[in-house]
């Protein structure tokens, strides 16, 4: 009988180096692979733009409110009513702003954030300038806080969309905290500036106008282009179409 032959630690079988250079591939594979998707195509300074010119357009939706405090008094004498008429037009106004957000903020998903952006701004410009211009009808103060209330308000959830499409969750955070610091600080310097004006000049008109010369600086300075990820990453190669 033959004995059986020892085999040491160190001597090579042949057959077990194969499974380790595959890990070891594989290893290598996968933290060297850069084929990881770039969340976005913009870039920082691009965001950190977004960030204060979305806050910027947020403010048509806060102003809207505070201003409008501030002038009860005058508008109830003006149009000859009583302050609980003109508080009216403030229940309608908030029964609008619970609803719009939610209809606008799902067309956004669906047809884009900028063009639904676009047309809230135009529409909300619009029923603004109405506003300031309206001398005689209480019904038409109605209806035109009410047409300030479905398009002021859908503004911000679209906002929140924009930074969700070009910001990762950890970064999410620099862009929210630059973009309601700039709507707080308006809001809170616009209701002083209005007030100053209205007693002025002894009427609400110059007062209401502020608030569709704010519109027609959000359609000038609107350059969100198409921020959802997939339509940006098709054409944002050339970041210059950003404000196209």
């Amino acid at each position: 009988m033959t004995d059986h032959q020892e085999i040491s630690p160190t001597q090579d079988t042949g057959t077990k180096a194969a499974p380790t250079d595959k890990i070891e591939s594989s290893q290598s594979s996968e933290t060297s692979s850069p084929g990881e998707e770039q969340y976005s195509v913009f870039s920082d300074g691009i965001r950190t733009y977004l960030a204060y010119l979305l806050g910027y357009i947020m403010t048509i939706s806060t102003l809207t409110a505070t201003i409008y405090f501030r002038l009860i008094p005058m508008l109830s004498k003006h149009f000859s009513v009583s302050v609980q008429a003109i508080n009216l037009t403030v229940t309608v106004y908030a029964v609008y702003q619970a609803i719009s957000p939610g209809i606008f903020a799902v067309l956004a998903d669906m047809y884009g954030r900028r063009p639904v952006l676009l047309a809230l701004i135009t529409m909300y410009a619009c029923a603004s300038l109405g506003l300031a211009l309206n001398r005689s009808s209480h019904a038409a103060l109605m209806s035109l806080r009410a047409l300030q209330s479905i398009s002021g308000p859908a503004t911000p959830p679209i906002a929140y969309g924009i930074v969700a499409d070009v910001a990762i969750v950890s970064a999410r955070g620099k862009m929210l905290g630059p973009m309601l610091s700039t709507c707080n600080a308006i809001s809170a310097v616009g209701p002083v500036t209005a007030g100053a004006i209205a007693l002025s000049t002894n009427g609400y008109t110059w007062a209401l106008l502020s608030l569709p010369v704010v519109a027609l600086i959000c359609l000038f300075l609107v350059g969100v282009g198409h921020s959802r990820r997939r339509l940006a990453a098709s054409s944002a190669t050339d970041q210059s179409q950003f404000m196209e």
